[in-house]
């Protein structure tokens, strides 16, 4: 197996969360007739981002569990919980409260507040991170995908748990494929029986956390397997052009419409997106190569900030004033203009809510509840929830 220092493995890894946030943010943005062909190809695929995190979420939680048990043989549950909690919490909730207070000053403004708590009080499922399961009324936009990983973070080190105290973590792959095929098979009925609705297959955690668990399967045989990964991983690296099945299936077939994407769909694109996981972790210069690596470096750098990012980016829309001044924006400057202020005020406000919450909270938590051990740091760094 090949050997790799701590900061060639955090790059690697960054810059996949760097093509995932891009890809989310050209899907979001509010620009829909930009003119150019490939700007309406990365939006009509860009949606595709969050199973690229999910396959992420999954090898990144799941490669620090593993490590975890074969130093210790056991898992502190409740403190990787609450190292998690310390991670996600803060940021999206402040995150969402401006958007609360926003929403509150507008109505106080304009003398409605009969209309407040009608307003506010259906939105609690955002509070408790059960918002896939309501519809999209009570729902925070593209907070969905934080629901789907707050649930994987509390099964996943249960499930590790149960079976290294039982002796059966070799189970672990069998599992991972148990899953994906369930969960397919799942959506099938679910589809026949709905109707394919989007709404009903796309969000609920049931549904959807194959690609997390195709990550898990990922980080277990990088953790424990590193003979049998590295072979595999010498394989991805000729196998990457399967990667452009991606765009081509969410191109082609319609988005919200088609029985073929929210089935058998999602199954290859978070097998696709593994692939790329398999040869950062393996490779991590594979996404620096010559003539690449400034656009290697933005995308290391968007990154790092992809939680905050994601979730300033669902906010700006949601702030009163924010659609008439990206209408002027639009009357203006045209599209184009309207995207880059999208782009622009989502990066710089993610910036922003890490630098002034996030990472406070994240060195607060590594004083006050340490971790166990850290083998590989840059791995606590790098996991983080989407999404």
């Amino acid at each position: 197996m090949n050997s790799h220092t701590g900061q060639s493995r955090l790059a690697s890894l960054d810059v996949l969360r760097g093509v995932a946030i891009l890809l989310v943010l050209f899907n979001h943005m509010p620009a829909k007739d930009l003119h150019w062909s490939l700007g309406a190809r990365l939006q009509s695929f860009g949606w595709t981002g969050v199973d690229l995190f999910f396959v992420l979420s999954g090898y990144l939680i799941s490669s620090l569990l593993f490590r975890e048990l074969n130093q210790t043989n056991t898992l502190d549950v409740g403190r990787f919980l609450l190292r998690r909690g310390l991670k996600i919490w803060p940021s999206y909730f402040v995150a969402y409260g401006i958007m609360v207070i926003s929403h509150t000053t507008s109505f106080a403004l304009r003398g409605r507040w009969h209309e407040l708590s009608p307003s506010l009080l259906p939105q609690w499922p955002n509070l408790i991170f059960v918002q896939n399961y309501w519809p999209a009324s009570a729902r925070w936009p593209h907070s969905w995908s934080l629901a789907v990983e707050e649930h994987f973070y509390i099964a996943l080190p249960l499930l590790l748990l149960f079976l290294w105290k039982a002796g059966k973590a070799t189970l672990v792959p069998r599992i991972c494929a148990f899953v994906g095929i369930s969960i397919l098979v799942a959506r099938l009925v679910c589809g026949e029986v709905w109707g394919y609705s989007w709404d009903a297959l796309y969000y609920p955690t049931h549904l959807r956390a194959d690609g997390l668990m195709f990550g898990v399967l990922i980080g277990y045989l990088h953790t424990n397997c590193p003979e049998l990964f590295h072979a595999i991983a010498s394989r991805c690296r000729f196998a990457m052009p399967v990667v452009l099945i991606v765009p081509f299936i969410a191109t082609v077939f319609p988005l919200q419409t088609s029985p073929l994407i929210p089935t058998v769909g999602f199954t290859l694109f978070y097998v696709a997106y593994g692939i790329l996981v398999t040869v950062g972790a393996e490779y991590p210069s594979i996404f620096s190569v010559p003539g690449a690596r400034t656009v290697a470096r933005c995308l290391r750098f968007l990154g790092r900030y992809s939680y905050t990012i994601y979730l300033a980016h669902s906010v700006i829309f949601e702030i009163s004033g924010a659609t008439p001044m990206m209408s002027f924006v639009d009357r203006m400057g045209g599209p184009w203009a309207q995207a880059a202020v999208f782009f622009i005020a989502s990066i710089t406000a993610g910036l922003v809510l890490s630098r002034l919450v996030e990472l406070p909270i994240l060195a607060f938590r590594d004083r006050w509840i340490p971790a166990n051990r850290r083998p590989h740091p840059e791995i606590v760094h790098t996991a983080a929830a989407f999404a």
